[in-house]
């Protein structure tokens, strides 16, 4: 019995190891660019393509995905021959996995500079691929919550029914509405039944919907307050970013968005995974404002927050304002109507300042009497 003979296809691991260390000189040191920028920023050099907001995520991306990436396919073609006593099937696919690997990282070192990001944190690398599969389909859902009044038990069957009809028959004409004037957008309806203060955060957690849009009135009626409760409970207790746009708004672009926060660590991280690919879209000038009690005594520890989220921010027009108060509320307000801001972003958390602002009462002042669409990120 003639046995049989074979030999393991080292070629693709030296190649993934080839690219590793190539991969990993690259990636530290445009790190170590990054982290010398925030102590000399002169060293952007002038120039859009080097700016720490822009070498950051193409620092993050060859070192976790080309770096540590092409490590483990090395690791994972050298010890899985080995385990199965077995050549790899095909050394085509092999290389495919390989050539398209680099592909993908070319990709990332060919765009990042330029400025062109999904945005989000560790996840730049989303967009060649989507641009590849020309493009990600995006979604839209409108919801409609409903429920009965308090009534007995005899009633509530029938009148259940007629409100889920009347509900659905109402989504279905909005939604021809919007295909109409949108046809290239993907529209479905979703009737509710519940407590729309409940059910609409529900919702969106269990289908892992990206962000939330939610009408608000100002007018003194029934409708007010039940529009304002649920954007109130959608922007305190939602993980994804919540948008409350009054009902006589009319959208006339994006140039000048005010962005309120108390300069907490993660509110650079929380600012570029959400607002910047939308702030770059609509070339919108961003005002990041500060209310704090006192403004000769600011924490170093803002300053430090402050200082970074600038130079995340570089290749975004951007000034920063702070305000001495304690009417947090109130300061908002007065700001974004005296500037004239098309659209205020507040990110809800725990701080000195902002918990404040998150109360019931003050966030009812801000949605009720701000009539300026509002963001919360969370």
């Amino acid at each position: 019995m003639e046995m049989e003979k074979f030999s393991y296809d080292n070629g693709i691991v030296r190649k993934f190891l080839i690219a590793t260390v190539i991969f990993g000189v690259v990636g530290m040191l445009v790190g170590l660019l990054a982290a010398l920028q925030l102590v000399f920023p002169s060293l952007g050099f002038a120039t859009d393509f080097l700016t720490f907001g822009r070498i950051r995520p193409l620092h993050t991306n060859a070192v976790i995905f080309a770096f540590v990436g092409n490590g483990i396919f090395a690791g994972v073609y050298y010890s899985l021959q080995r385990l199965l006593k077995s050549r790899m099937w095909s050394d085509l696919l092999s290389n495919i996995n390989f050539w398209g690997w680099q592909l993908i990282i070319v990709s990332a070192v060919l765009t990042l500079p330029f400025g062109y990001t999904t945005g989000k944190e560790y996840a730049e690398l989303e967009w060649p691929i989507d641009i590849a599969m020309f493009g990600q389909e995006q979604e839209y859902v409108l919801i409609n919550v409903y429920e009965e009044p308090r009534a007995s038990v005899s009633s509530m069957v029938s009148l259940r029914d007629i409100l889920s009809e009347a509900s659905n028959d109402s989504l279905v004409e909005e939604k021809h509405r919007l295909s109409e004037k949108h046809p290239n957008l993907k529209i479905s309806t979703e009737s509710i039944y519940g407590d729309p203060n409940k059910a609409i955060v529900l919702y969106s957690t269990q289908e892992e919907v990206d962000a939330i849009v939610m009408g608000s009135k100002g007018a003194s009626s029934l409708t007010k307050l039940f529009l304002g409760s649920a954007a109130i409970s959608a922007m305190q207790s939602a993980k994804m970013p919540v948008f409350v746009v009054p009902e006589s708004y009319q959208f006339d672009g994006m140039s000048k968005v005010l962005l309120a926060v108390d300069l907490v660590k993660d509110d650079t991280h929380i600012v570029r995974q959400f607002v910047l690919s939308m702030l770059k879209k609509h070339k919108s000038k961003l005002t990041i404002l500060t209310v704090t009690e006192d403004e000769d005594k600011i924490e170093l520890d803002k300053v430090e927050n402050a200082y970074t989220m600038h130079n995340s921010l570089e290749d975004i027009e951007h000034d920063f304002d702070v305000i001495e108060g304690e009417e947090v509320s109130a300061i908002i307000q007065n700001y974004a109507r005296e500037n004239d801001y098309d659209l205020v972003v507040t990110i809800p958390r725990e701080a000195p300042w902002f918990k404040r602002a998150l109360n019931p009462s003050i966030s009812k002042n801000l949605v009720e009497h701000l009539q300026k669409p509002m963001l919360a990120l969370h």
